[in-house]
């Protein structure tokens, strides 16, 4: 009898420690262990991403009509690969607008900043690259496409449009470079200059005489960064198109102070296959998914005209360039 009480004893003590036990774990400290350690172990809803402004950006100058434009839907259409915002640089505000309408309806995804800007400007280039930093935009790509032109006798035009189009064509596309080179060196993934110059570059064009002067200076200055920077993170391609179906044309006999030769100029180019905006921006992409540095000649026509005036005495290129367009001017 003895021996069964002590043995009941025990048995009681063995389950009151276990009971203890078993509150002490289910203590309020414990429980909210467990409930950290549950809630840590429960994956988290995945974030939406925003579509509305991205962390790097694409720059286009003259992004409202021809060339610009082209590029414009070009890296719009293709952002999901890209991932940057598209930023259009014009001083049409009307035909910017209408423009990411028209893209806003086309591709409803895309992310893309406006911005109205009259780049003949001297604060053009700083005013640019500040809209860039203030919205927190890294900017990987530049297009500096925006120029302007002139067709006649170079004392035709006033003091005025000959100061814009060196304003334009050379001095802020140069600003522009300078100050978008050093925000693309602080980061690591490459960054891309493109300039666009023209065939007009390659030999002095009397009547258009400023004109192939200031794009002869983009072809020689990018040219110059691209061998400059071959080894870092940041290339350079010079665009050269020859005639492209733009309104280019119409707008550079405005300056001239007539517009007889507009007509046959652009009967002379539709009859040489003058080649599209589009044309232009497609063998440009091409040539910078090969890895190309330096000049990009658009066209196999063009090339081959470029190749020639290399074998033509540099003496002789303004006699045969006046000799076409006295032709053509009244």
């Amino acid at each position: 009898m003895i021996q069964a009480k002590r043995t009941m004893k025990a048995t009681k003590t063995m389950r009151g420690s276990t009971t203890s036990k078993r509150l002490k774990s289910s203590s309020p400290r414990k429980m909210a262990k467990n409930k950290k350690s549950l809630s840590a172990k429960t994956p988290s809803a995945p974030k939406t991403k925003t579509r509305k402004i991205l962390k790097s950006c694409v720059v286009i100058t003259g992004a409202s009509s021809g060339i610009g434009l082209e590029f414009a839907d070009y890296y719009v259409s293709t952002q999901a690969e890209h991932n940057c915002t598209v930023v259009l640089v014009s001083s049409n505000r009307k035909k910017l607008e209408k423009t990411k309408t028209l893209f806003l309806n086309k591709y409803p995804q895309s992310s893309i900043v406006i911005q109205v800007l009259d780049l003949s400007k001297n604060s053009a280039a700083q005013s640019l690259i500040a809209m860039c930093v203030q919205k927190k935009m890294h900017p990987r790509v530049l297009i500096n496409n925006a120029g302007i032109g002139h067709i006649g006798k170079f004392n035709a035009m006033s003091r005025e449009e000959l100061r814009r189009l060196m304003m334009l064509n050379m001095n802020t596309l140069t600003e522009l470079t300078y100050l978008f080179l050093g925000q693309m060196k602080r980061r690591e993934d490459e960054g891309l200059v493109i300039n666009i110059a023209s065939t007009a570059a390659f030999q002095p064009m009397p009547y258009f005489a400023l004109y192939a002067a200031t794009k002869a200076f983009v072809l020689s200055l990018t040219d110059a960064l691209a061998e400059e920077y071959r080894d870092e993170n940041v290339r350079f391609l010079t665009v050269c198109p020859g005639p492209v179906r733009t309104n280019f044309f119409e707008r550079a006999m405005e300056t001239s102070g007539t517009t007889t030769p507009t007509a046959r100029l652009i009967d002379f180019f539709r009859a040489n296959k003058a080649r599209s905006p589009g044309d232009v921006v497609q063998s440009t992409m091409r040539a910078v998914k090969k890895g190309t540095v330096g000049m990009h000649v658009d066209g196999k026509f063009n090339r081959i005209l470029v190749s020639l005036t290399a074998w033509v005495p540099y003496r002789l290129r303004p006699k045969l360039t006046v000799k076409f367009f006295k032709k053509l001017m009244p």
